[in-house]
């Protein structure tokens, strides 16, 4: 968690802060810095790229992706006994019907599985997988070096063995441990192998694909690495943060796409894992800083504005949207979608336009 001050955080049983979280216990002012504390209660969650102000949150809370909360809007309440499910998402935040946050499988981990993530996580992750790339690059080098090549072309030629051996590697990894399936519409438990396989083998991916695909952003060559791990994208789409795109089974994007946002295609929810696959379809643009999550839907010539999130689940007709939730920017949707014989296309239209604020339908 970004600017968390360990000596002034506290945190209850079953908090869990996921990858760039934020908070602002670390307060920069014109003249001063200002150190407040953050305390979070049992069954607090916070989300990808939220911020977690300083103050006491109340228990059974739930921060979505890309949501700022602070004490002055939610504070806890009472102590003896937890409080009501409390889930939030959007800027501002918006409250979300909510059902309980305890966890469904209260089974423990046992301790093969445990010393399985010593040995794999700690020792193997940590040691030895971050090497791997010297390793493989050394051994390439000297197995050249009998075929009598002079040394600049065995340098270029043993760098590209590497980076090809690194992507077969993961892929085969992922193959094995995630399967050709698995993550399209599914959920485990927290402490789980299933959950441990997956985080791992996306673990060898970030390590073993992060040169290649940052090389490749932008390009559509970074496409083809990303169908080796599974992901569907279609011909001339272009992913600009192509590790984004480590949800592989839950990723299908059209034709002639542009991708340059958050994807956060799984979820943490009682402490389940949850992926569930998204469908972006041809001539969509998710702009810089937009936030795509799991189960969405969107139709093809759909634009979202940089910075806006779409929920969970969401279906979006073809328009141009804008905000947090995300909603039309003109408050209509393109008919384009009933000439394709969507009989819905109308009903869909009327919904949004009364739906906002400024409108009377």
């Amino acid at each position: 968690m970004v600017n968390l001050v360990p000596e002034l955080a506290s945190a209850d049983s079953r908090a869990f802060w996921c990858h760039q979280a934020f908070t602002n216990m670390l307060d920069y002012g014109a003249e001063h810095l200002k150190l407040r504390r953050l305390d979070l209660p049992r069954n607090f969650l916070c989300g990808n790229n939220s911020v977690a102000e300083y103050g006491k949150f109340p228990a059974n809370f739930l921060l979505g992706v890309s949501t700022p909360a602070s004490e002055i809007r939610f504070r806890r309440q009472m102590r003896s006994r937890l409080g009501e499910p409390i889930t939030v998402a959007g800027n501002p935040p918006v409250r979300f019907a909510s059902a309980s946050l305890e966890p469904e499988n209260e089974t423990l981990p046992g301790f093969p599985l445990f010393l399985t993530r010593v040995v794999l996580n700690d020792l193997f992750g940590i040691g030895t997988l971050r090497i791997t790339e010297g390793l493989v690059f050394a051994m390439s080098y000297l197995g050249l070096s009998r075929w009598g090549l002079d040394l600049v072309a065995r340098v270029l030629v043993s760098f590209l063995l590497t980076e090809l051996a690194l992507i077969l590697f993961a892929a085969v990894i992922k193959a094995c441990l995630v399967g050709r399936q698995w993550g399209a519409d599914h959920a485990t438990p927290f402490w789980s192998w299933k959950h441990f396989a997956y985080f791992f083998a996306q673990d060898c991916f970030f390590v073993w694909c992060r040169s290649s695909l940052q090389f490749f952003a932008g390009t559509v060559l970074a496409s083809h690495v990303l169908r080796l791990m599974g992901c569907r994208i279609g011909h001339g789409t272009i992913v600009l943060q192509p590790l984004q795109c480590s949800d592989w089974n839950a990723v299908q994007f059209g034709n002639d796409c542009v991708v340059d946002g958050f994807l956060q295609f799984h979820t943490f929810e009682g402490l389940m894992l949850r992926v569930k696959r998204t469908r972006i379809l041809d001539r969509c643009a998710v702009n810089f800083g937009a936030t795509v999550m799991g189960g969405v839907v969107m139709e093809q010539d759909t634009t979202l504005v940089p910075l806006a999130l779409v929920l969970k689940e969401m279906n979006m007709p073809t328009a141009t949207y804008e905000g947090s939730p995300a909603e039309p920017v003109t408050g209509q949707i393109s008919v384009s979608s009933g000439a394709h014989g969507d009989p819905g296309s109308s009903e869909r239209r009327l919904w949004f336009e009364s739906s906002r604020p400024d409108r009377v339908v």
